[in-house]
């Protein structure tokens, strides 16, 4: 039997008001160099809540404070990523920026070692690279509706 978990991970809806755009980071998988984007967030540790895990990632990746935070779905997923298989329970939770100011930013440089760059994704717009994970719009649309 495998000896392999899940990875739970706790992953940023933040919607621009007035628009269908919400905040992704542009990533790449480094063994087929496919290209794609994904919410900003991050693995939650052992006895740490959701909530708690999201607002220290995006912290620690942007230098952002998080105002509401709402749980609104769970998406599991199996999918390779460089080379290795993975298995993810994510945890997507409605979010704002404490700060309103920052929904004028076109761009957000992170801060990380590895740093990620942050676009506003149109959900309406022409798709030119997957967004992840899948099911992740229906989400959004769920919230809105």
């Amino acid at each position: 039997m495998s000896k392999q978990r899940p990875r739970v991970v706790a992953l940023a809806l933040i919607s621009r008001p007035g628009t269908r755009e919400i905040l992704v980071s542009n990533s790449r998988d480094k063994v087929t160099d496919v290209r794609f984007q994904r919410p900003f967030g991050g693995g939650v540790d052992f006895g740490e809540r959701g909530e708690d895990a999201l607002r220290r990632e995006l912290f620690e990746e942007l230098a952002v404070e998080l105002g509401m935070v709402r749980l609104i779905g769970v998406v599991e997923s199996l999918f390779l990523f460089e080379g290795l298989a993975r298995h993810e329970i994510s945890l997507l939770y409605r979010t704002e920026f404490a700060d309103p100011s920052l929904y004028a930013r076109e761009v957000f440089e992170g801060i990380e070692a590895e740093p990620k760059f942050g676009v506003w994704r149109d959900l309406d717009g022409e798709v030119k690279v997957p967004l992840y994970p899948p099911g992740l719009a229906d989400h959004v649309a769920a919230w809105e509706g």
